[in-house]
């Protein structure tokens, strides 16, 4: 199989930075970024963000910008960069959890990467991919505690007759129920589900009951609520309006 270079790989061998290695290519039309059309360079197989210039395009480019081919190999900076792959896949070893979740991209990187400049790139792809889920899982830990920590009506006291369990009580007026006030307007309580989670409905959570409807309900709507539940789905296809629409929300041209 012939022997490829990554851009870095290339940069270091012609002793360049990196912006020096792009100018080069550029001058000698070889492009690299898919934004400018066709590539005119491979892509590694684990990997297709990673570039690669073959043999023939390295000795191209010596030829053209007077760069000794073969390059002189600088055992040094070889091994710094060496050390630095090991330091790096040892931090990685422990993130715990998400990087399971990447542990096999990494056997496969470990037996198939060409050398320890290109690992390095790999590894720093995942440091990204896991701070962007880190990110994420915080936004969702803030959400679902902001939900918590709303407050729940209190439960009725247990009856005369010695029963030591709460119960339920009656849906307060003014409040009705989320997934009961959705499906008259046309719209799957599966769906509204999510704008109650996140905040964009405000709702009111606890337990009560209602004469005819099995089961307790847990999630209400107040006045604000349907507000802006409407405001939120008026304009959803298959959207059902009732008597009360718009529910105070301000009208105008949709």
């Amino acid at each position: 199989m012939a022997r490829t270079y990554t851009l870095i790989e290339a940069a270091h061998a012609f002793d360049v930075d990196d912006r020096t290695l792009r100018r080069w290519l550029d001058k000698l039309k070889i492009n690299t970024d898919p934004k400018k059309g066709k590539l005119d360079v491979q892509t590694a197989i684990h990997d297709e963000r990673i570039r690669l210039l073959s043999e023939e395009q390295m000795q191209q480019i010596a030829k053209t910008m007077q760069r000794p081919w073969p390059p002189v190999i600088r055992m040094g900076e070889q091994a710094k960069r060496q050390e630095q792959a090991k330091g790096l896949h040892a931090a990685m070893g422990r993130q715990g959890d998400e990087l399971e979740k990447h542990g096999y991209l990494i056997k496969e990187l470990q037996q198939d990467h060409v050398s320890a400049a290109q690992w390095s790139e790999t590894v720093a792809d995942l440091y990204r991919i896991i701070k962007a889920q880190g990110e994420q899982l915080a936004e969702l830990r803030a959400t679902v505690a902001a939900l918590e920590s709303k407050p729940r009506p209190a439960r009725k006291s247990s009856s005369a007759q010695g029963d030591d369990q709460g119960e339920a009580v009656e849906l307060e007026p003014g409040l009705v129920s989320a997934a009961a006030f959705a499906q008259a307007h046309g719209v799957n309580p599966a769906t509204a589900k999510s704008a109650w989670q996140s905040g964009r409905v405000p709702t009111i959570r606890g337990e009560w009951r209602v004469a005819g409807v099995r089961g307790n309900i847990l999630i209400a709507l107040d006045a604000q609520g349907r507000t802006r539940f409407y405001e939120l789905y008026h304009g959803h296809e298959g959207f059902t309006a009732c008597p009360d629409c718009p529910h105070g929300a301000a009208q105008g041209d949709d």
